[in-house]
């Protein structure tokens, strides 16, 4: 090899070099973005089933990792349910109801009653019924109810209840996923 060939080698090895600089960074940005998406959807394991008691709505929080663009965080907390356990009668089966914690109307955090049997917002008075559903108050649209399940017994023999945990825009009509 002489002098001439061993320079283009060199040279052609540099630009390969450069471009993959550019290239690795701009793939790992383009993937990294749908991974975020794709991460930041699914079921959050809220509480165990056992724990809560049968009849009275219970407000948990909602921890998960977080994303801020491109960069993850540690989980956190990212927002509050209210869940509703109802036990079936004649069996050991359980099936729960999810609210969303957030007030529909303008998004002010929503209490408990006991002593009515239902919710308020405390910025508005509106209320809502055990079953979500508007009952008074400037709010256009029921309590936000969110996709919740009970999972099957783990090796422990403790059932899990997991939550599809998300946000909705408020003072509209329409039920829009925030970030839709």
């Amino acid at each position: 090899m002489n002098r001439r060939e061993l320079l283009s080698y060199v040279v052609t090895s540099l630009r390969a070099a450069m471009g993959l600089v550019v290239l690795v960074p701009g793939a790992r940005f383009i993937a990294g973005r749908r991974r975020n998406r794709a991460d930041a959807a699914g079921f959050v394991r809220v509480a165990a089933l056992e724990a809560l008691p049968p009849g009275t709505p219970v407000r948990l929080s909602v921890t998960r990792d977080r994303w801020d663009a491109y960069t993850r965080y540690p989980p956190g907390v990212v927002g509050s349910v209210w869940v509703l356990r109802h036990d079936v009668k004649g069996g050991d089966a359980a099936s729960v109801r999810c609210y969303q914690a957030i007030c529909p109307h303008l998004g002010c955090g929503t209490d408990y009653s006991p002593t009515r049997r239902s919710f308020t917002c405390p910025c508005h008075a509106s209320d809502f019924d055990l079953a979500g559903r508007r009952v008074s108050g400037p709010s256009l649209r029921d309590m936000d109810e969110l996709e919740c399940r009970v999972t099957d017994p783990d090796p422990k023999g403790r059932r899990w209840v997991e939550v599809f945990y998300r946000e909705f825009r408020t003072g509209t009509e329409a039920k829009v996923p925030v970030g839709v």
